[in-house]
């Protein structure tokens, strides 16, 4: 079994800016036609051929709220990009699965300058001047085999992805592709939200919109056969794939500033906005797609839902989860 550890965040988060920041590297579209995008319900979302079960936004408003998100979760980690025991020396290359707008992928490079950072996601990330020498990215589906089989085993010192759960089939696959794909000593960190939403108070009800969101998110995911509370069973995949020290690190994520611990206040602070940002991208594939309601249907509800994200009464989280595990050194 896994081991289970806390911790707390020791660093500051900026407030919520006023105006949508501009993203700190925009993934963006070319002239290869292979890179055309899906345009539906007013969103713009990744091109269709990978038939991945991603069924969030790649536009704009999403690439600002995935930058902001990256604060909020360095704030968690007391200004960190991560929480596996990483010694600077041993980490040689290092896969982001799922960069987003690589924002992460961009900031472990400038920390790991003679790492090589290879960012792969559904969506083209661009290049820019502030992008580091050592960061690359790839344009492809981090679930398909095609995507593994292009490095030899043993490829990689460290694996990371946050926030891929909508695109995790089966993460027993996803952890025995890391074990295959990891140096032995290598390490691989997954930094995951672990539906259902929770209110150990019963101060939100079950049948309330901020619940009933929860829940349908969990039914819109399993018509793409993606369990939606999955992530909670990485740790023990990782055990069974063979890792060791594999361990689970629980964190919440206050749906709004209710709580009186400073450090969850801070979190609910950042985590609304974060919320409320991203409520449409977040549950318009899985309502429309995956339940089968009209855009209309689908936009009254997510009002109904807008409206008591910041109501500091109900006391709802969600649960956050970092598992990380080691590769056995060789033998």
């Amino acid at each position: 079994m896994a081991s289970a550890e806390t911790a707390a965040p020791a660093a500051t988060l900026a407030p919520e800016p006023t105006n949508a920041p501009e993203p700190a590297s925009v993934p963006g579209t070319t002239d290869d036609p292979s890179q055309e995008f899906l345009y539906e319900n007013g969103r713009r979302f990744a091109n269709p051929k990978f038939k991945s079960s991603y069924t969030m936004p790649n536009d704009e408003p999403e690439f600002a709220r995935l930058d902001r998100q990256h604060e909020q979760f360095c704030f968690m980690f007391g200004g960190e990009l991560g929480r596996a025991p990483l010694v600077k020396e041993e980490v040689k290359t290092v896969v982001d699965l799922g960069t987003g707008t690589g924002i992460w992928a961009t900031d472990f490079a400038k920390k790991y300058p003679d790492a090589k950072v290879i960012g792969i996601d559904i969506t083209p990330v661009q290049v820019t001047e502030k992008t580091p020498a050592n960061c690359t990215f790839q344009l492809a589906d981090f679930t398909a085999a095609s995507t593994w089989e292009a490095y030899p085993p043993a490829s990689f010192s460290y694996i990371h992805g946050r926030m891929i759960a909508v695109g995790v089939r089966s993460w027993s696959a996803l952890a025995r592709q890391c074990y295959d794909a990891l140096a032995p000593g290598g390490w691989v960190e997954i930094q995951e939200l672990s539906f259902p939403l929770r209110c150990d108070d019963g101060s939100a009800s079950p049948d309330g919109p901020m619940l009933q969101w929860s829940a349908n998110m969990i039914a819109g995911g399993a018509a793409f056969g993606v369990d939606m509370t999955g992530s909670r069973y990485f740790p023990d995949a990782l055990v069974s794939a063979g890792f060791e020290d594999v361990t689970l690190k629980p964190y919440q994520w206050p749906n709004n500033p209710y709580s009186s611990d400073p450090v969850l206040k801070a979190i609910g602070e950042s985590q609304q906005h974060n919320f409320k940002n991203g409520l449409e991208g977040f549950s318009v594939g899985l309502f429309t797609k995956g339940l089968g309601w009209s855009k209309e249907k689908t936009d009254k509800f997510l009002g109904e839902v807008r409206e008591v994200i910041s109501d500091t009464r109900q006391h709802v989280y969600m649960p956050m989860l970092v598992m990380y595990g080691r590769k056995p050194l060789a033998k």
